[in-house]
């Protein structure tokens, strides 16, 4: 009795395995896709993958043309934030009620609590969710 219930629950796990497999569509995105969700230009978005290096993301980014689920899943996990958006520096400046410089001398004393380098903050003119979130709680 008991083996035969375990073999029915394996059976229904392995059915739902195989469900979820199939109800999976394997979509295939492209660069845009991954620019409008963070809505920045695809241009911004490639000196992300430039300037914000991560071994999950695609190392040939400059070639490839479409972006799998599990990269594009990729991006919204490494720089998605609930309750944050993209930003600019202008947009940090206001919702930290700062100035440039203040802001500007805190995130290069921050930079690996913030995660990024010093030429990414002065290349860069707009950031991820994350990146904005950890520079606000830097600010305060």
């Amino acid at each position: 009795m008991k083996n035969n219930f375990f073999e029915i629950l394996l059976g229904w796990f392995i059915l739902f395995l195989i469900l979820l497999f199939f109800s999976t569509p394997e979509t295939n995105y492209n660069k845009q896709n991954v620019a409008d969700y963070f809505k920045v230009s695809r241009k911004t978005l490639g000196k992300w993958v430039e300037l914000l290096p991560d071994s999950t993301l695609p190392s040939n980014w400059s070639t490839i043309r479409k972006i799998s689920s599990f990269n594009f899943i990729a991006f919204k996990t490494l720089w998605g934030c609930e309750g944050y958006r993209t930003m600019n520096k202008k947009q940090l400046i206001e919702k930290c009620e700062s100035n440039y410089e203040t802001l500007a001398e805190n995130v290069k004393m921050n930079l690996d609590k913030i995660g990024i380098s010093e030429e990414a903050w002065s290349k860069l003119s707009a950031f991820p969710p994350v990146i904005c979130k950890r520079i606000i709680t830097v600010m305060g």
